[in-house]
Parts: structure tokens; C-alpha cells; sequence
């Protein structure tokens, strides 16, 4: 059965610019090689984006953004927003992806009973989970999200970054060799019922 989609639509540069701070948050948890102390900001230079999120130099850059933002730039095109580093900002990147980038809508719809955000919440993860490759068949409200989030976490994150930036608790990520797969938490988010209604209420938990 094929999962039901949510509906998108393109974001202004502000809110682009709140899905990369929440991108950097939530990498601090869990990437050691990510400056927890960094500010990102519209001014913040790309030289400074990538020494604070380790990030890749602008070729590789502006085509893991394509995949990542589901646009088609040209490299001529990135490096004209990312280059020269020290002079290009994080203003620059935001308003390009707000030219391109379409992001997944939490509109009301009906799941959990009523019509509501949480809802579509629920079948965007879904979705998103259903890309991964992630037989979702069995996925209800009330389902543990464990399993699921140890196989596809940067998938969990990346939805909640474009849907509800700054809403999730930091992810941890317990990697021992005798563990397999790692395990993951969201803070207090024990099921998809959690997950959604975090999202859709905008403020973490």
C-alpha cells in the first residue's frame, strides 16, 4: 500500500534559516566533530556554516544540499552562492533554497480522531519513512518508536527540522560494538503518537 503524502510548498528565507540552526542543534548531540558553540546566523559566513558543522567544501556542498532539499542547482550555480566562503553568507543559501526548495506542509487532516496537525504529522513520518525503504504497514499511533528510529534517525530528524524547527529534544546515539543497530532516543518521545503531537504543537519536549 502506498503512503499518503503531504503536501508542500516553499518557505521563506527566515524559516530555511530556523531548519539550519535546528540541523547544527541537533548534530551537537550526537557529532563530535560539530562546534557546539557556533551561532548561525544570516550573517554568518559559509566559511564559518562549515567549520561549525564540519560541513563539505562547496562542490560536494551544493550537491548534498540538492539531495537534502530535493532541488536541481548547477554547480555554477552553488558556487556562486557559496564562494568566496569568508564573503558569502548563510543569507545567501536561504534565500536560494527559498527560491527552489518545496518543504512538507503540517496541515490539519484527519487520523487521531479529529482533523488536526498531529495527524499529518504522523503520515508524513510515514512517508518519509516509506522512502527509506521502511515497511510502515504496522505503524499506528501507539507504536514504539525504538525500532524504527535506530534504523533511519537522521530520517526523523531531517522531517522534524522541515516541519517544527527546534521542536525536538536532541537525539542520543549509544553506539557500543556489542549493540546492533545503536540505540537512539528523542528525549521523552516514546511512540509515534509522541513524535507527531511534538511537532505538530511546535515546542519540544
Amino acid at each position: 500500500m502506498k503512503e499518503a503524502t503531504l503536501p508542500t510548498a516553499r518557505a521563506d528565507a527566515e524559516f530555511i534559516l530556523r531548519v539550519l540552526v535546528d540541523e547544527h542543534r541537533q548534530r551537537t548531540h550526537f557529532d563530535p566533530e560539530v562546534d557546539p558553540s557556533a551561532v548561525l546566523s544570516f550573517d554568518s559566513t559559509i566559511a564559518e556554516w562549515r567549520s561549525a558543522c564540519a560541513l563539505l567544501r562547496w562542490r560536494k556542498l551544493g550537491r548534498a544540499l540538492n539531495a537534502q532539499w530535493g532541488t536541481d542547482a548547477t554547480d555554477d550555480e552553488w558556487r556562486a552562492v557559496l564562494e568566496p566562503a569568508r564573503e558569502r553568507t548563510l543569507r545567501d543559501v536561504c534565500q536560494f533554497l527559498a527560491q527552489r526548495a518545496q518543504l512538507p506542509q503540517l496541515v490539519p487532516r484527519g487520523y487521531f480522531g479529529a482533523a488536526c496537525k498531529a495527524a499529518s504529522a504522523f503520515v508524513g513520518i510515514r512517508s518519509v519513512l516509506a522512502s527509506e525503504g521502511i515497511d510502515t504497514s504496522r505503524i499506528k499511533p501507539s507504536t514504539e518508536l525504538a525500532s524504527y528510529i535506530s534504523r533511519a534517525p537522521l530520517a526523523f530528524l531531517a522531517f522534524g527540522a522541515r516541519t517544527a524547527p527546534g521542536s525536538l529534544p536532541g537525539m542520543r546515539i549509544e553506539s557500543h560494538f556489542w549493540v546492533r543497530p545503536p540505540r537512539v532516543s528523542l528525549g521523552k518521545l516514546k511512540t509515534f503518537r509522541d513524535y507527531a503531537e511534538c511537532l505538530a504543537s511546535g515546542v519540544r519536549r
